[in-house]
């Protein structure tokens, strides 16, 4: 008769690890995708934070400043 055994938490961490290096390994794409959609997010916070602590613009002016830029 086998006897078997519970793996212990140090076994199970070392398995985990080894199961998300190789995820990573084979996933680079998606691990990219997956961190630059983050620091867009971020981004996207930052100049929402900034906006909300400057008085808001006139159309008109928006408008201009975006015909300059072109």
């Amino acid at each position: 008769m086998i006897s078997q055994t519970s793996p212990t938490p140090e076994d199970l961490k070392k398995a985990i690890k080894e199961a998300m290096r190789e995820t990573l390994a084979e996933k680079r794409d998606l691990l990219r995708d997956v961190l630059i959609e983050a620091l867009e997010d971020l981004g996207m916070a930052a100049a929402i934070r900034e906006g909300l602590q400057t008085p808001p613009a006139d159309r008109k002016d928006v408008v201009s400043a975006l015909k300059d830029a072109s």
